[in-house]
């Protein structure tokens, strides 16, 4: 479920632990609208030709939502800016969340005699 905890920020609230840490990214697939809510406006896209919500479309962000904090092990508070009202509007009954994070690393050297592609492998 999600509520709006200020202007620019929601409270996710999952189901299961989800092993995330302030800073990472995560992309939410499947919300849709529910019907008979009028808080987020349906338009048909010339460019996409689809019907699009800017509710839908800010929540499944193609950039990802960013972890602003992590309240417990199950709730998140993301960078979204929707209020209470658009919230209510979206059905998030099949929806899905998936860590999209990445990780730079500068600095990285090999020897001279280093040749072909190698493979970085890490943890939390």
């Amino acid at each position: 479920s999600l509520r709006s905890m200020s202007s620019a920020t929601v409270r996710l609230s999952l189901t299961r632990s989800h092993d995330l840490e302030a800073g990472d990214t995560i992309r939410i697939h499947g919300a849709a609208l529910r019907a008979g809510t009028f808080a987020c406006a349906e338009v048909f896209s010339e460019e996409l030709r689809r019907t699009v919500s800017h509710c839908v479309e800010a929540l499944a962000s193609p950039a990802g939502l960013v972890v602003i904090s992590v309240v417990s092990a199950t709730d998140l508070i993301l960078g979204l800016a929707l209020n209470a009202n658009e919230l209510a509007s979206l059905d998030l009954s099949v929806a899905m969340w998936s860590a999209t994070s990445r990780e730079l690393f500068r600095g990285l050297v090999a020897g001279r005699q280093s040749v072909g592609v190698h493979t970085i492998c890490w943890g939390r």
